[in-house]
């Protein structure tokens, strides 16, 4: 936990910096591109945004930003021949990214986490001795099958301190969760099999990580790859704010009916052409911190597309479209506009006149038509 550090919502946007990947010149549309077969998700050779490899959007001055948070070893996991609480609950939205024996096999970064007794001051002082035989794990599972027994209880009273450790463990909204990110080796597949392995040390630290929906089950919305885990990650996020993704595998019609619940919004190379101006016209976006809106451009128009807008985004600080759309953004620090004609350009800089941006990206330039 040395490496944990506290993080503000500026160092979260400047590490953001690290994670965009821009798409080469000839990914844009063209008749060599063939198109996805309609039983399986569309695979693209080159990197287009997201956590993919390929030449960043901007530089910063670490080599490498995934060194600059906290990096978890493999968390505890139960040992032994006895039930495993929990295991009957799934996390991982259809990603199967939960399994610890690969993880195991494939190793993590950084040492293993460990609770020697007397080595924490939150650990009660009659800690039990480690279970030997299969009577005394058996023994300690209650009906429900949870650990009443586990060592690893803490303080009810200390909800800040599950907070803190939770939502550093969710990635944050600036780490695009496209592509890999959530696939075992991402850096979304740590997050869920790591919160997985919380949820099963001890009944405390599963009731309180359920109940944290707008801080863990909110932003694992971004995690769902099919309809099933939609529902899933939906019922478990209840009321709280979510990061909605368009993919392959999701009804973009599910994804649509929740945009004004939204927290960020991301489409990739996975989702199929569409303009986004039409969709997000006449919505309440005023909770959208991050607009990131790539989706594949095999479909896209040759012709310059039409510009929608001005919509209001009180919170936005994100903001990367291939869809024109002028936006009120006044907090906005990050802005990528990608085959957008001059005017178009000249329209969205215009409206956000009073705005200090961190980044301006343009690119692919179109012709005025």
């Amino acid at each position: 936990m040395a490496d944990v550090q506290q993080q503000g919502p500026d160092a979260a946007l400047d590490e953001f910096i690290d994670d965009v990947a821009v798409a080469d010149d000839d990914s844009a549309p063209s008749e060599a591109d063939v198109p996805p077969l309609a039983f399986e998700p569309p695979v693209d050779e080159e990197s287009d945004g997201g956590v993919e490899g390929g030449p960043t959007f901007w530089e910063s001055d670490s080599e490498d930003s995934s060194n600059e948070r906290a990096v978890w070893g493999p968390t505890p996991f139960i040992h032994g021949r006895g039930r495993t609480p929990y295991a009957e609950e799934d996390y991982d939205f259809g990603w199967k990214a939960s399994l610890p024996a690969p993880w195991y096999r494939r190793g993590f970064r950084g040492g293993s986490v460990s609770f020697p007794a007397g080595a924490s001051d939150w650990a009660p002082p009659d800690t039990p001795t480690q279970v030997e035989n299969v009577a005394d794990i058996q023994s300690d599972i209650a009906e429900d099958g949870r650990l009443d027994g586990s060592a690893n209880r803490l303080p009810a009273t200390s909800l800040d301190i599950f907070t803190y450790v939770l939502s550093e463990i969710v990635p944050r909204p600036s780490e695009l969760p496209l592509q890999a990110f959530f696939q075992p080796g991402g850096r979304g597949a740590e997050a869920v099999a790591t919160l997985t392995s919380i949820m099963s040390t001890c009944s405390l630290w599963h009731d309180t990580t359920a109940s944290m929906s707008a801080v863990v089950w909110g932003p694992l919305v971004s995690a769902v790859q099919d309809e099933d885990g939609w529902h899933i990650a939906m019922g478990r996020a209840g009321d709280a704010k979510v990061r909605l993704v368009y993919r392959w595998g999701v009804p973009r019609e599910l994804v649509d009916a929740e945009i004004e619940r939204a927290s960020a919004i991301y489409a990739g190379r996975d989702c199929e052409w569409r303009h986004f101006g039409r969709i997000l016209s006449n919505k309440n976006l005023s909770a959208v911190e991050v607009l990131y809106l790539r989706p594949n451009a095999r479909r896209m128009p040759q012709t310059a597309l039409r510009i929608y807008g001005p919509l209001d985004m009180l919170s936005l600080r994100i903001y990367v479209s291939t869809s024109p759309i002028i936006v009120n953004a006044p907090l906005l620090q990050y802005l990528g506009l990608l085959y957008h004609t001059l005017e178009q350009i000249t329209s969205i800089l215009l409206n956000l006149k009073k705005v200090t941006l961190s980044w301006l990206f343009i690119n692919k330039p179109r012709e005025g038509g």
